[in-house]
């Protein structure tokens, strides 16, 4: 798995993702990890820039190629905010869990598609709409190798850059390039990758909105599936007592 804009000593930092509550259970019960297409995205700038023309080996206005042969699945370095409960379940019904970046590659280098050149991890750079029509104008990165789909370096690259509006999500991502398999590309999502969630998590934060007693109810769930208790908590984030605590008011 190649990284990208990450390094060998980042992998111990956590690393996590908020799942809708029925989404969550159902990677309970499937124990599958999935990625989509990017076109599926919220955000069409990430297409747009993907299709751009770009400057190869000084050929200008060359347009990349084989977007359907990526999927990805996103994740966030930021710990908790409430931009990203909101956004990510908006039905107060979140579910955030929190592995590690080690973790969470090890799980896709043990996948049997394991070929340096089908997985990435890569950390998104943020940029203004100015300094995204100026990279797009220059020489995009991996250049000697972006005409070749099954070195799709500068490729990733094009996938790995959002507006600077989205930077509170702190976000990393995780890239499958098919490598053109016709059986794959067929798909809008991949869901090929098996887990063990208990051992994949190491806590799972529920939404701060969520009603108490549906949190004790989910709770007690998670519990009978596996999780401890002490690795399953209400987030405080919205809480005054726990506020309170947190800042020794009481």
């Amino acid at each position: 798995m190649k990284l990208i804009r990450i390094t060998e000593s980042d992998l111990n930092k956590d690393v996590f993702r908020v799942y809708p509550v029925d989404r969550f259970m159902n990677l309970m019960e499937t124990k599958r990890l999935i990625l989509i297409k990017p076109r599926l995205w919220k955000d069409p700038m990430e297409t747009i820039i993907f299709e751009s023309s770009f400057n190869i080996a000084g050929v200008r206005d060359y347009s990349l190629k084989y977007i359907e042969n990526y999927f990805a699945q996103c994740w966030t370095l930021k710990h908790e905010s409430l931009a990203l409960w909101s956004e990510y379940a908006p039905m107060r019904d979140g579910v955030r869990v929190k592995t590690t970046l080690k973790k969470l590659r090890e799980v896709f280098i043990k996948h049997h598609l394991n070929a340096m050149n089908s997985w990435f991890l890569g950390k998104i750079e943020y940029k203004t709409l100015g300094e995204i029509k100026k990279w797009i104008g220059g020489n995009l990165p991996y250049c000697e190798n972006v005409c070749m789909p099954k070195l799709p370096y500068g490729q990733i690259h094009a996938l790995l850059i959002k507006l600077n509006q989205y930077n509170h999500e702190n976000e990393v991502r995780i890239i499958l390039n098919s490598n053109a398999n016709s059986e794959i590309n067929s798909r809008d999502i991949y869901d090929d990758i098996i887990i063990d969630p208990v051992e994949l998590f190491d806590t799972i934060l529920i939404d701060p909105r969520m009603n108490e007693n549906i949190y004790r109810i989910f709770k007690a769930e998670l519990l009978r599936k596996g999780f401890k208790k002490e690795q399953v908590i209400q987030s405080g984030l919205l809480n005054p007592t726990s506020l309170r605590k947190h800042l020794r008011y009481i």
